[in-house]
């Protein structure tokens, strides 16, 4: 799943005019695809699943796409398809969800369509504190969302400062590499040092949490979206620690599929007198074992066609050997 969801972020930014056009644009389509809080108070909740395929910038892509490359693999090796697409989605949904509740109360900058502006949709908004300034051609809005969305036969074209990009996703995806291999070294660009991996993804969250604080309170303008980063991060513990679990049903077939390998292997041994249970070409013993271990904490479905081919050949000829 990791190349089809590159390539959709990839096509998806070229539709959108190569990331030129910020959220509030006048792109059509890229307009229909960003979060704003803006927006969810009217209901469009599609947006929490499609914000993360738009990104504002070449750079703002390439970055997101090496994560996802990078980190993705191993968790999609891990996990097997299905469930890597679910961790990718919850992480970047819940990141999607974090930002929105805490600018929720904020005040939002909307362009009006001024043909539409009455004398009395004026008032109210003048009387709802609601701002009015013209701005490159724009009739722009500042207020708060709950005041704007009062107004009765108010045109919003769009709304501005929203949030693009699949950085929750890939953060959580970071999470979940760091969960599965915790040990594994990599070696960072700056500075060019190795780093478990579990050390690297504890750290990245400490300075997103020092970047995120600093920005709520007020001494930095960053445009990074660093609660959507938490918020990935912590879907996707999430995910790993509960939810990426079978349903009680799936769990049983899988502890009990690896009971009965095991078994049959045990017996295979004795039978045979191989204490390694590898004879007449059996799969590897230690990867049989990887395989069953990987069942009982994930579930069968997790498997990847490989390890199920792997995990068929064997219980083959351990039967076969059996007889």
């Amino acid at each position: 799943m990791v190349k089809p969801l590159i390539w959709a972020n990839v096509l998806i930014f070229l539709a959108t005019g190569l990331g030129r056009h910020a959220p509030g644009s006048p792109n059509g389509f890229f307009e229909l695809l960003h979060l704003h809080p803006y927006y969810l108070r009217d209901l469009e909740l599609w947006r929490l699943g499609t914000y993360m395929f738009v990104h504002g910038g070449a750079m703002h892509l390439f970055f997101n796409m090496w994560g996802l490359h990078l980190f993705g693999r191993l968790v999609e090796e891990r996990l097997g398809p299905q469930r890597f697409l679910r961790l990718y989605f919850i992480s970047g949904v819940l990141g999607g969800l974090a930002w929105t509740l805490a600018n929720w109360w904020g005040p939002v900058l909307v362009a009006l369509d001024a043909r539409a502006l009455t004398e009395s949709i004026r008032q109210q908004l003048q009387s709802g504190g609601v701002e009015l300034v013209r701005s490159q051609g724009e009739l722009l809005a500042y207020g708060s969302a709950a005041g704007l969305q009062a107004v009765r036969g108010l045109r919003v074209l769009h709304a501005y400062s929203g949030v693009v990009g699949a950085s929750g996703a890939v953060f959580g995806v970071m999470m979940a590499a760091a969960m599965t291999a915790p040990n594994l070294r990599i070696m960072l660009l700056i500075p060019p040092v190795p780093m478990k991996l579990k050390t690297f993804v504890a750290v990245y969250a400490l300075i997103e949490i020092a970047l995120g604080w600093s920005a709520a309170a007020g001494h930095s303008a960053s445009r990074v979206a660093h609660l959507a980063h938490l918020g990935g991060l912590a879907g996707a513990f999430l995910y790993m620690k509960h939810l990426g679990h079978s349903s009680p049903w799936d769990l049983f077939r899988g502890h009990l599929a690896a009971w009965r390998y095991r078994r049959a292997r045990q017996r295979f041994q004795t039978l045979s007198g191989d204490g390694e249970g590898s004879a007449g070409g059996a799969p590897p013993s230690l990867e049989v074992d990887r395989i069953l271990d990987k069942i009982g904490r994930y579930g069968i479905q997790s498997l990847t066609e490989e390890e199920r081919r792997t995990l068929q050949e064997a219980g083959q000829r351990l039967r076969g050997g059996g007889r």
